[in-house]
């Protein structure tokens, strides 16, 4: 039985349904309750009562509940012994709409004061749960958090959300586009043009028919409705939409401010950021980081410091105004 999967008993355990555990974890509901039922075949008992109003421990269950804490409290002071020279490598994960933003600058400077670590980046539509539940190596998430999950993982003692910035999604279009004339942009508006995706940062287990809309689906779900499945188009890299949008006035993309300042087309004024009008559209510009690793490791430390300073001066220049930051 893997650590992961007690992390996933305990939070069930203190949780009224699977469906909340499930937020709380930062995964979908069928994974949870696949993992829950292969933990009871590997028990041989049955530790949760389902009902309509919920779930209830059984006995088994309240049993091994204090037990599966201690184990999971062991665990983490066992980790917490790991001194720095031991340390191998360090997990940087971004949200989708933020690829190419800050991190590729501080990696390389941390690649060079740190040349016995290995940085790892990578990009996801839930990056937050990407920090809460890695396991074997520090990790650090660049997010866009709603208020809901941004009180969340503050809530629990273990993760912290260091909230950088607050920003909206927008339409990144040509700067002759009838778009580029609205002060806000629905969703109906979106009907008749084109969206422009990076294949680049699609996750690479997605299947060929639909992904498109499941890469949407996970972190724009309401902008679905106005898009037409003709009216998608893949290209091969980040880079390739920001072009593409600024030679064609009928693509837009989604981008996030104030992070969308980092392409030269926004700076020129060739490409225009007009804001989404829908409530969904607002969030946080947040680090997601393990409390224990920020206090064992000094790299660690540097690397939240070190990003949330970068986005600070980023914002200042850019928009003229200080970045709101909550340490």
């Amino acid at each position: 039985m893997k650590i992961q999967t007690l992390e996933y008993f305990i939070v069930l355990a203190e949780s009224s349904s699977i469906n909340e555990a499930a937020q709380r974890l930062y995964m979908g509901q069928p994974s949870l309750t696949k993992a829950l039922h292969l933990m009871e075949e590997e028990l041989g008992t049955v530790l949760f009562i389902r009902s309509k109003s919920g779930i209830a421990l059984t006995e088994e269950g309240k049993k091994m509940l204090p037990e599966a804490r201690q184990v999971l409290k062991y665990y983490r002071g066992w980790c917490g012994l790991a001194e720095r020279r031991t340390l191998k490598r360090v997990n940087i994960c971004s949200h989708i709409s933020l690829a190419g933003f800050l991190i590729p600058d501080i990696v390389l400077r941390f690649q060079e004061r740190y040349p016995e670590l290995k940085f790892k980046c990578s990009t996801a539509p839930n990056p937050e749960g990407f920090a809460v539940l890695a396991a074997n190596s520090p990790a650090v998430s660049l997010c866009i958090c709603e208020d809901e999950q941004y009180r969340a993982i503050n809530q629990r003692p273990d993760f912290k959300a260091r909230m950088l910035t607050e920003g909206y999604y927008g339409c990144l279009v040509n700067k002759s586009s009838l778009l580029a004339q609205k002060n806000v942009v629905t969703f109906d508006d979106l009907k008749d043009y084109y969206l422009a995706l990076p294949s680049d940062i699609l996750p690479e287990n997605m299947e060929r028919g639909g992904s498109w809309a499941s890469f949407v689906k996970d972190f724009l779900p309401d902008m679905l409705c106005a898009i037409k499945p003709n009216h998608v188009v893949q290209v091969d890299a980040v880079s390739s939409v920001i072009k593409l949008t600024m030679e064609r006035p009928e693509i837009f993309a989604v981008s996030f401010f104030p992070a969308h300042y980092r392409y030269a087309g926004v700076r020129s004024g060739e490409l225009l950021n007009v804001p989404m009008a829908a409530p969904c559209t607002r969030g946080q510009l947040c680090l997601v980081y393990s409390r224990r690793d920020y206090r064992c490791y000094p790299v660690v430390r540097d690397l939240v410091n070190g990003i949330a300073d970068a986005c600070s001066r980023f914002v200042a220049e850019n928009t003229g105004v200080s970045a709101v930051r909550s340490d």
